[in-house]
Order: structure tokens, then C-alpha cells, then sequence
């Protein structure tokens, strides 16, 4: 195998990303995928091949400052899974392959960067926070949903949309504003 096509030096380089317009492929690791017999797939965990593992886990650690960034640049993907689908492209590469250097040198760096979080800021009302918005986005699907159903008898569910749409940003700036 040959090995990764960035510096396997150990010196971290800073990206910045497009707030609020940036795309999950500005990452260096996630990747539209084709083939010529299947859609194209969006794969979120598509690193080079190397059978250096010292340099996969130092590119592994660049990869979890990259992602933080992003996040950091573009809040509106908070809770939108995307670890979950790093876990799945990750599946891919069988532990004990100098490739699991990259997922050894990713995950150590976002477990360093989760406690330096942490001990900052109280975890539980972060989280509490989180949840209750879930929870008040649930309360107003129902409730919409109840609305709809009266709406449509009088062909006025456009009007219903535009509420849900007006309130989901007005819960987004009440969250930017507390920091979540």
C-alpha cells in the first residue's frame, strides 16, 4: 500500500470552513463515491492507503481537528449524526490494519477535545438543553399536526408550514444565543 498522500508529519494544519454554507465534502475525509454500477454514495470516512500507521494516526488526529472546525464553523450540523455516519465508513477497515490508525489517531483527539469541553461547561445542562428542545420540537409536531388536520378541511396547511418553519429558527437562535 502506498502511503497517505498528506505530510505524515506531526504538525497539525488549521482549516477554516465556510460558516453556515459548508459541505460535509470540504472534509478531507468524506468523499462522493461513484461507480459505474450503483448512485453515487457520500462516503463520510474515505482515507487514503497506507500501511504506515504512525502516520495514519497523526492524519487521524488532523481529521478530528478538521471536523471540530466544521462544526465550530457550522453549528447548524450539531445533532445531525454525522459521527454516526463516521462510525459506518469506518466499519470498512479491519482493526490490527495500519489503516485503524486513522480511527485510533480521530477518536483519541475528539476524546481529548470532549473533556477539555466538558470540564469548561456543565455536560448535563448542555445535554438537558438538547433534550428539551427535542422535546418542545415534538410538542409542536403534534400540535401542528392536529392544526394541519383542521387546516386541510379548509385548505389553509401552507400556513401551518410557515409556523413550523418560523419557530424551528426561532429555537435555533435561542440555542446560538446560550451557546448550544
Amino acid at each position: 500500500m502506498s502511503k497517505p498522500t498528506t505530510p505524515s508529519t506531526a504538525r497539525l494544519t488549521r482549516r477554516e470552513y465556510r460558516p453556515g454554507a459548508a459541505s460535509f465534502t470540504d472534509l478531507p475525509f468524506v468523499a462522493d463515491e461513484r461507480s459505474a454500477t450503483r448512485a453515487p454514495r457520500r462516503n463520510f470516512w474515505s482515507v487514503p492507503p497506507t500501511d504506515d500507521y504512525g502516520a495514519a494516526c497523526n492524519m487521524g488526529r488532523q481529521y478530528a481537528c478538521d471536523f471540530a472546525q466544521f462544526l465550530k464553523n457550522n453549528p447548524v450540523w450539531v445533532d445531525a449524526n454525522i459521527l454516526g455516519r463516521v462510525v459506518e465508513g469506518m466499519a470498512a477497515h479491519p482493526s490490527g490494519s495500519p489503516m485503524h490508525g486513522y480511527e485510533v489517531g480521530f477518536w483519541s483527539a475528539l476524546e481529548a477535545l470532549l473533556y477539555r469541553s466538558v470540564v469548561r461547561e456543565n455536560h448535563w445542562d448542555v445535554i438537558q438543553q438538547v433534550q428539551d428542545r427535542y422535546d418542545a420540537a415534538l410538542d409542536d409536531r403534534e400540535a401542528d399536526e392536529e392544526e394541519e388536520e383542521g387546516r386541510q378541511e379548509h385548505g389553509c396547511a401552507n400556513e401551518t408550514r410557515r409556523r413550523r418553519f418560523g419557530a424551528a429558527r426561532a429555537v435555533h437562535k435561542q440555542m446560538d444565543s446560550h451557546g448550544v
